[in-house]
């Protein structure tokens, strides 16, 4: 399954547009999630620590992703994974 937004090895943001027709505060979420990849390049205990440091709310994002991310798919066929993408306020 692919990834709504990802940084590949050269530090460019790729992956599908899909993730543009989500509310800001899951943009928002999508790319602090992405842009902590940098510090931390798995999904450790204290990856999510650092993820929840810039983005305390990150739980109601990746909620949304995973309510909504059927609609996602099917509409702009896209590879989302709840993990993936939550919060930001």
């Amino acid at each position: 399954m692919r990834t709504v937004i990802s940084l590949s090895r050269d530090r460019q943001a790729g992956g599908r547009d899909c993730w543009i027709q989500t509310p800001v505060f899951v943009q928002d979420y999508i790319i602090l999630h992405e842009l902590m990849h940098r510090r931390e390049a798995n999904h450790s205990k204290r990856y999510w620590q650092q993820v929840a440091a810039v983005c305390p709310d990150y739980t109601k994002a990746e909620a949304w992703l995973k309510q909504h991310r059927r609609l996602l798919r099917q509409t702009y066929q896209c590879g989302l994974r709840a993990s993936t993408t939550s919060l930001c306020s």
